[in-house]
């Protein structure tokens, strides 16, 4: 094989494999899942509502009767906790209730890959704190892809809850 068709070769395999794909949708009610976050204390009732990692409003802003992801795919739908302030950074003030992450597609970075941000009970750390918790510490582990900030910086957010606050 000459070197050149193999170049094109590798170069279109790249572009095709750094797309997003869609993820599909699930039987999971929305409203019914906020209810629960909700009773289990985990939000507040009027959490921020963030499709692919952009906000789209509070919960009570949503007509939940014509919302588009009425029911979405377990696996593409995220709570994050209220009460990490250090979240506020990417928010603001909205944060503050608690979030409500849907994916609706998956991005796979290409080239430099996002910057990751550990969160352990609010609290900015790094990968080797979170190296030495034990499992029986662990209450809630989450992540929030596709995060960029106000200069298109992005990140990946790792947010760790135990079961002691430290």
């Amino acid at each position: 094989m000459n070197l050149r068709l193999f170049k094109i070769l590798v170069l279109t395999l790249l572009l095709f494999s750094c797309k997003t794909t869609e993820l599909k949708n699930g039987e999971l009610d929305f409203k019914k899942y906020i209810e629960e976050a909700i009773e289990k204390r985990l939000i507040e009732k009027d959490p921020l509502i963030l499709l692919d990692a952009k906000p789209i409003g509070l919960l009570s802003e949503i007509d939940l009767k014509n919302f588009e992801f009425k029911t979405v795919n377990s696996n593409s739908i995220k709570i994050i906790p209220k009460g990490i302030d250090y979240l506020k950074k990417f928010w603001g003030e909205n944060a503050k209730n608690g979030i409500i992450e849907i994916s609706k597609f998956i991005t796979l970075h290409c080239g430099k890959p996002p910057k990751r941000i550990y969160l352990l009970n609010g609290k900015k750390v790094n990968w080797e704190e979170l190296k030495k918790l034990k499992p029986e510490d662990l209450k809630y582990w989450s992540q929030i892809d596709d995060v960029s900030d106000s200069e298109n910086n992005d990140y990946v957010i790792e947010i760790v809850i135990t079961n002691k606050e430290s």
